[in-house]
């Protein structure tokens, strides 16, 4: 009984760490509201407002994308649209499929922006709702683009 455990734990970590993520191209609204993404078993949001321009927002969504592993599938700054997509991790050794979509929208030319995560897990789930550490995950990293340039 303990092989047939070790082996359907082994079989399931290695489809899990194969399985590519679905590209982010197409599956994403033009607003920052929740979304039926097709594919998707759980979303996760997150949102910041921060003193920056559209433009300087758009940058650092691209630069953050890029520091956290994820690739970049949309990156439209006339529409502030990024998407992308990439792996979580709900242990040590299990990487699931995402897709994400980072909104963003200038609010008034004080400046203020208003950057939105949308985060959608594809494949088996975690506890913990890893799809919300992982927006909130990309939020931050946003924020520490922005503050370092």
């Amino acid at each position: 009984m303990r092989f047939l455990t070790v082996f359907m734990t082994l079989l399931l970590l290695n489809a899990c760490s194969t399985n590519a993520p679905p590209s982010a191209a197409g599956l994403y609204g033009p607003r920052p509201e929740a979304q039926k993404i097709s594919g998707s078993k759980a979303q996760g949001k997150a949102f910041r407002m921060d003193d920056y321009t559209r433009e300087e927002v758009f940058e650092a969504s691209n630069s953050a994308l890029l520091r956290l592993g994820y690739s970049t599938d949309v990156s439209n700054e006339v529409s502030g649209i990024v998407a992308g997509s990439g792996y979580y991790s709900c242990s040590d050794s299990a990487r699931f499929p995402l897709t994400l979509a980072i909104y963003i929208e200038q609010i008034d030319t004080s400046p203020l922006t208003r950057y939105t995560a949308f985060v959608d897990r594809h494949d088996i789930p975690c506890s913990g709702a890893g799809e919300n550490l992982a927006a909130s995950q990309i939020i931050g990293e946003i924020q520490k683009v922005l503050s370092t340039e």
